[in-house]
């Protein structure tokens, strides 16, 4: 049987939290903030995605023997925590639609991101 190594280092950010590691669409067991596991897989190679909305991964495909890497996205986290505080700074509707954005952001920009360690 064939393994896949997952390694997460997303620093601060989801710092308490364990995300849950899906393999090939089925639920495997979860990983904690700068822990290394290793998962066994069926084939040669599985689709892994961790997380759970909105804060997950996107599917990527891992040979076996790889590691998957985890890693906060602090391009899209930066611009999620800035429309946030500028959304408080102002009042009326421009905070209204500032906030509306801050929860579509949730949704819809990856706060996480997952690799192939090299």
């Amino acid at each position: 049987m064939s393994e896949i190594k997952i390694k997460r280092e997303t620093g601060f950010v989801g710092i308490i939290g364990k995300f849950p590691v899906f393999i090939d669409g089925q639920k495997v067991g979860a990983i904690k903030n700068g822990e290394e596991v290793v998962f066994p897989i069926a084939a040669n190679e599985a689709e892994v995605r961790a997380g759970s909305a909105p804060m997950k991964t996107k599917p990527v495909t891992v040979k076996a023997g790889q590691t998957l890497l985890i890693e906060t996205n602090f391009t899209n986290f930066s611009v999620y925590l800035v429309t946030l505080v500028v959304a408080l700074l102002f009042g009326g509707w421009l905070r209204v639609i500032l906030l509306i954005l801050c929860i579509s952001f949730l949704f819809l920009l990856p706060f996480y991101t997952a690799r192939i360690a090299e």
